[in-house]
């Protein structure tokens, strides 16, 4: 049983009902729709595909956004409870209580503490719904019956077409009788978006995006360089130092980039002196196959590509994207890889015109070759008191002997950074070669 919900009209549903096989599919829609629309507005917004890991937190909270936003326009409801936030996610498949993310008030959303209960309000989702639910964008639920669903989220664009991303979900009966839900959901699978294809165009999406991969791109050029109008002298450097994998933004006296598991900043130290300062670690920082689509997300949430000319070596399309916005993109005719890309800022109107480069010269980056040489230990002791007691842990890091470890947490979060246990010697660089250990606080005072 096919229902389409249109937000903008926050129309009430008929369901028609002339047999008992009817009611059962109307009931599965009607039962899974909350479900169903806030998992697919959650990975239209984020960008979730293939396999979606129902256990992930920033995962739920952005459903919970979501199925906020459906409460506020189906029934008029503008606080959920936690009691509500906890129903759902688990709902969603949780099988553990998520607690409120840190950031979660720093995206606008208010928590209300009572006296025995707390209360969210999720204004951004409810301000994001009614700019496009029903205005560009429709919801669909295809769900005939148990277990399975396909929601269907409908993009509508200026030149009269639209595009469809289906997320395909899969229920089962929820054992918990005390639920508002009365199933729970399995799995989804959200496939990698491939757009409406020009069939004026001589190569298919698939092959753009192989084509434009680190991999075949290194096999044939040493660097990528893209820059554009608003960066200026601040282009991004995609290359190989000694066999590993280095993105790099330069200007002058500075770079930031990611390398060996690390990102880090190369900016003068508070006795001036240029040295590199890792921020923080993740594995996907230079890893090849966790980088290796960086080129090709350019052109990531493509919905519609049309053909606008050949123009000597280079294809030139339109995209139409997903969140409605486009591109004008220019392809190497023969290679496929990305050449130039054109825009407008949504703020100020401005053009913004991306330029990708292949082959040139890197930057030298002589700090980078550190990582051959000699290292050091950095030992860290953590404590936060985000839950009213103290939570310690101790961290251990290995870094090239004149890289310093300087904790984002620590610069632009809530930590404060001593040199001693008992938090007296605020943090001052120890020098080069030395090991040392690090003191990190969210007490303050």
């Amino acid at each position: 049983m096919k229902r389409m919900l249109s937000l903008l009209l926050a129309a009430a549903m008929l369901l028609c009902l002339p047999c008992p096989a009817l009611a059962d599919e109307a009931d599965f829609a009607r039962s899974t729709d909350a479900q169903a629309f806030a998992v697919a507005m959650t990975c239209y917004e984020d960008g979730y595909y293939n396999d979606i890991p129902l256990d992930d937190a920033f995962f739920l909270w952005e459903a919970a956004g979501w199925y906020a936003a459906w409460l506020r326009q189906t029934e008029g409801i503008d606080l959920v409870s936690e009691g509500q936030v906890r129903d759902f996610q688990r709902a969603l498949g949780s099988t553990a209580d998520v607690p409120a993310p840190e950031w979660l008030e720093s995206t606008g959303v208010r928590i209300l503490r009572a006296a025995d209960d707390v209360f969210y309000d999720f204004a951004p989702k409810k301000a994001r719904m009614g700019e496009v639910l029903g205005q560009t964008l429709e919801y669909l639920l295809d769900a005939p019956q148990p277990p399975e669903a396909t929601a269907t989220l409908r993009q509508h664009y200026a030149i009269n077409s639209v595009s469809d991303m289906q997320y395909f979900l899969t229920f089962a009966a929820n054992p918990d009788e005390d639920s508002d839900f009365a199933y729970t959901l399995q799995s989804v699978r959200a496939p990698v978006p491939g757009p409406q294809m020009d069939p004026k165009l001589d190569f298919d999406w698939d092959g753009l995006v192989a084509a434009n991969s680190l991999k075949n791109v290194f096999s044939m050029y040493d660097s990528v360089k893209i820059q554009n109008n608003v960066d200026g002298v601040m282009p991004t450097w995609i290359f190989r130092r000694n066999g590993d994998l280095c993105i790099l933004r330069t200007g002058e006296d500075y770079a930031e980039g990611e390398y060996r598991g690390c990102w880090f900043r190369y900016e003068p130290g508070e006795d001036g002196k240029l040295r590199p300062r890792i921020s923080g670690f993740d594995e996907a920082s230079g890893d090849d196959a966790a980088r290796d689509a960086y080129l090709s997300n350019y052109v990531f949430g493509a919905a519609i590509v049309n053909l606008d000319r050949v123009d000597g070596d280079l294809v030139r399309t339109h995209i139409d994207f997903t969140g409605d916005w486009s591109e004008d993109v220019a392809i190497d005719r023969g290679l496929l890889l990305l050449r130039e890309s054109r825009s407008q800022s949504p703020e100020s109107g401005e053009e913004i015109v991306t330029s990708f480069t292949y082959g040139e010269t890197p930057p030298d980056a002589a700090y980078l070759d550190s990582w051959a040489g000699p290292m050091r230990s950095i030992k860290l002791v953590w404590e936060d008191w985000y839950g009213g007691e103290p939570h310690v842990r101790h961290e251990t890091v290995t870094v090239p002997l004149d890289w310093e470890y300087l904790p984002w947490e620590a610069r632009w979060g809530d930590y404060t950074i001593y040199m001693n246990e008992g938090y007296t010697r605020p943090y001052t660089y120890p020098g080069d070669g030395v090991e040392y250990t690090l003191y990190l606080t969210t007490a303050k005072g």
